[in-house]
This record gives structure tokens, sequence and C-alpha cells, in this order.
């Protein structure tokens, strides 16, 4: 319900806009200012879940066009105000093609684990978000320049990281639920590529 997400955005808005105001009303910073921080970080992050909920059940967001402009504007987002650069490469002319709100919602988490990985654990200082259609297949790249790791097809852990905290199997699975691919390639201290892939003609019949 969009008038629904409306009124508990305006909600959460509000929340943080009075957080900073109490914040700024402190004569002295201390863990009062702290706690303050949290609520507006915690209505900020919770604003941001609810857009991405509604965008993932809004059938007007389910072409190639809609999908493309929302991930590459999701990658920009996140890694603003980080280490990271982000560059995004976005084909111009993408099938009219609609993909079905699971299908979109697989999609979404694993990318944004694949951008969290990079942020988290890469320790990258350059990351590349390709979005292309190619024979037959919608194609999603994540690289980055970072640390790398050995083994990627066995799960091996990445420098510094436990497995089941980079995500790599939920990625896997999260494409395989919905018909589709998650390949990730990667080499000790030259970067890791993760692609997500699905193919046109089983978005085709998942309209149907």
């Amino acid at each position: 319900d969009l008038d629904m997400h409306d009124e508990i955005g305006s909600k959460l808005t509000k929340i943080s806009f009075l957080s900073e105001r109490a914040k700024g009303a402190l004569k002295e910073p201390g863990a009062l200012a702290d706690k303050i921080d949290s609520i507006a970080g915690t209505s900020r992050e919770l604003l941001q879940a609810l857009d991405e909920i509604v965008w993932v059940v809004n059938p007007r967001n389910d072409t190639l066009k809609e999908l493309g402009g929302y991930l590459s504007e999701h990658a920009r987002e996140y890694f603003q105000n980080t280490p990271v650069e982000c560059d995004v490469s976005l084909q111009d002319e993408l099938p009219h093609l609609t993909m079905p709100a699971k299908m979109r919602h697989n999609l979404f988490l694993a990318f944004e684990e694949a951008l969290n990985n990079v942020l988290k654990h890469s320790g990258a200082s350059q990351v590349r978000v390709e979005f292309r259609v190619q024979a037959g297949r919608l194609d999603i790249r994540v690289s980055d320049n970072g640390r790398g790791f050995e083994n990627p097809l066995d799960q091996a852990r990445p420098a510094g990281a436990r497995l089941e905290g980079n995500g790599l199997v939920n990625m896997r699975q999260r494409l395989r639920d919905v018909g589709g691919q998650c390949t990730i390639q990667s080499r000790l201290g030259r970067g890791t590529t993760v692609s997500l892939s699905l193919s046109l003609r089983s978005l085709k019949l998942a309209a149907q």
C-alpha cells in the first residue's frame, strides 16, 4: 500500500529530524548524544529498508529498465561517504521484459550482498557495477580491486572473513531459487568479480 508507505516514511523522516534537533540542543556531547545519533541512524536505515520493500512489490518497477536504474542508483548511494569509489555502467538500450516480484527480490538481495562483501571484506578502493543484456542473458557484475581470495568455486574463506559471514552461499542460493546463476571469480591479491545472471527466456516464461 503506497499510502501506508508514505505515512510510515513521513513519520520515520520526522523521527530522524527531531533526533538531529535534540542533539543540537545538547550543551555537551556524550552518551546521550550517542544514543540520539543511534535513533537518527536507525530511522534512516528503516526508511531505506521501507523504500526497498516498496520497490520490490510495486508492479510499476518490473521492467529491466526500472531494475537497472534502481540497482545502479542503489550502488552509488551504498558507497557514498565510504573509502570505496563506485563506477556504474548501465546499458543504454534494454529489452522491454518484465521481472516478477520474487525474481526482483532475490536478485536485489544477492546484489546487495555482493556490495556488502566489497565494503566489509575486500579492502577494495574501487568497485565497478555493470548491468548488461548479452547472449540472451541478463548479466549483473560487481568487480572490485580488493584482496581477493583463493578457490571461490569451493567457497573458500576470503582473507580475514569467515565463510558464513561473507554470504557467498546465500548469493548462489538466491539465484538458484529463481532459475539463475551466481558465479564468483577471484584471485588472491587481484580482486573479485561476482556475476548474477538470468536467462531472458526464464524472464519471458515467468511473465506468462
